[in-house]
């Protein structure tokens, strides 16, 4: 199963957003599992977003254990746009949960 969690919050003027995502979705063999796919491309649109407007985020991943851990720590000019890449990735995670809720589960926290 994959297991996502997301993470956003603000301290002072510094707003951090967070996703990490853990397992396989193993509802196909390798390279066929379209679930483990639809995650797959959703983050990596993120990261390609994240680079083409050149904001900097920490991203520590592995493909083939399943892992990604990415944070994005960004100021008030800077948030609007990350907020919206982020929740439109969110919404196409929680689509695939919501499709496939015995391989991908979301847990979103929010700090204060």
């Amino acid at each position: 199963m994959i297991h996502i969690d997301f993470e956003d919050g603000k301290k002072g003027d510094q707003f951090t957003f967070a996703l990490n995502i853990n397992g396989h979705a193993q509802s196909d063999e390798p390279g066929k599992d379209l679930v483990c796919c639809a995650v797959s491309t959703l983050v990596g649109t993120l990261m390609s977003t994240l680079d083409e407007q050149e904001i900097a985020y920490d991203c520590e991943s592995d493909e083939v254990a399943g892992y990604v851990d990415l944070k994005v720590t960004v100021g008030t000019d800077q948030m609007p746009a990350v907020y919206v890449m982020f929740m439109t990735i969110m919404i196409g995670l929680i689509q695939v949960a919501d499709e496939h809720p015995e391989y991908v589960s979301i847990h979103r926290k929010e700090k204060s």
